[in-house]
């Protein structure tokens, strides 16, 4: 335990990374305001959306009542009902009647869903406009019309959820942009929401960059008081990520009480839509929000150790942020290649945008892999386990040499 104090200590005092937390610190007001733009363009969005929706509906009506004769018109009664529900809740959400909205928005998407079964319909951006914010990242068109259904699915389910709330349903909560519903969108699985988490753990990389490559200013330290190299190496990574972990949440923290106080915390005990395969899943909040934290802090511990048997092993600062950096983006970039291969499932990359994963359709970003939240867990797991016995197997040879060298000079 003493050990571990030093070495938060030794962190703590270190100049570059005070400059980064405080400039991260600075940094922090623009970033919020950026998030303020954005929501509000979110708000003004999804208005234009359903107007717009109603627009294509009465359209579409018009349309069918000219091309269809009395036949044909009873024949295709379930898309006029369809399209009228569509122009009826535009209807509401214009007076702000936001609880009619929610009602004929469930049963406008029930009837959809039972009319894409027996028809064959697929979902578009004009019909959900939600689908507007970023375009689902699935690696066909198949797969991606089925991610389409279950994201409209996930968002009836949290309709539904508002509707049995106690709580009173606002303009924000509907649009998504309260405290919960960003959060939520950033464990979202539409692009270009899954490049939010790795894009967030380049904190990680940027402050845990320099961790061994100083400890040649404190091998006095060492000296006065030695340790084991296994205990050194453990308690020198469990600082960092301790503090990094830290650091990152209340920096999160920060942002989301900004959020909160200009646009609402949102209702955080709506339960949450999931897929396992092809089943629905209900579960809590707390549960889905639960498995993200766990998922946050094995993803650190990795890039952390990560960095540090780099470091251990090169001693080249710059080579290990490539290496990390590449480690980090490496999904994106195979998947901008359009590179597929088997065993991609069992590699700790792949569960970096854990967002997917938590929503049970991270399958459909690939014709290989099998994907889920437990088999993250472990991957992450395995890997770091790992890169630690390699960093350690490598300082014990290096000792080993040193201490040969020392005996055949001596």
């Amino acid at each position: 335990m003493r050990t571990l104090k030093t070495q938060f200590l030794l962190i703590i005092n270190n100049r570059l990374l005070k400059m980064q937390a405080i400039g991260m610190l600075l940094c922090l007001p623009m970033l919020i305001l950026f998030l303020f733009s954005s929501l509000e363009h979110q708000s003004i969005q999804y208005a234009e959306d359903v107007a717009r929706q109603s627009e294509y509906a009465q359209e579409d009506i018009e349309w069918m009542k000219t091309t269809y004769d009395a036949s044909l018109q009873e024949k295709h009664a379930r898309e006029f009902q369809l399209d009228s529900m569509v122009v009826q809740k535009a209807e509401y959400f214009a007076k702000g009647q936001y609880v009619s909205y929610l009602q004929e928005a469930v049963n406008s998407w029930k009837l959809f869903f039972s009319l894409q079964k027996v028809r064959g319909y697929n979902i578009t951006e004009s019909q959900f406009p939600a689908l507007h914010y970023g375009t689902n990242m699935a690696f066909d068109d198949v797969k991606r019309a089925t991610l389409n259904i279950n994201f409209a699915r996930q968002r009836v389910a949290i309709f539904e959820g508002m509707l049995a709330s106690t709580k009173e349903v606002t303009i924000n909560e509907l649009v998504g942009i309260t405290a919960r519903g960003q959060f939520y969108r950033w464990l979202g699985h539409a692009g270009p929401e899954v490049l939010y988490l790795p894009l967030f753990f380049l904190l990680t990389l940027l402050f845990s960059s320099p961790i061994f490559l100083d400890d040649k200013q404190h091998e006095s330290l060492l000296e006065v008081k030695p340790i084991s190299h296994l205990k050194y190496l453990l308690d020198k990574i469990i600082s960092y990520w301790l503090l990094i972990s830290g650091f990152e949440i209340f920096l999160l923290a920060i942002i989301l009480f900004a959020i909160s106080s200009r646009f609402g915390a949102g209702d955080w005990t709506l339960g949450i839509l999931t897929f396992v395969g092809q089943e629905e899943v209900q579960i809590s909040s707390m549960e889905f929000y639960g498995k993200a934290v766990l998922f946050f802090l094995l993803i650190n511990f990795f890039l952390i150790t990560c960095l540090a048997s780099c470091n251990k092993i090169f001693s080249n600062k710059p080579l290990t942020v490539c290496l990390s950096g590449l480690v980090l983006f490496l999904e994106p970039l195979l998947r901008f290649l359009q590179i597929n291969f088997l065993g991609q499932d069992l590699l700790p990359s792949y569960y970096i945008s854990f967002g997917p994963v938590l929503h049970g359709v991270k399958d459909y970003f690939f014709y290989r892999g099998d994907f889920s939240v437990e088999k993250g867990w472990i991957v992450l797991s395995l890997w770091t386990l790992v890169l630690f016995t390699m960093m350690y197997l490598s300082v014990l040879v290096r000792e080993r040499f040193r201490q040969e060298r020392g005996r055949i000079w001596g």
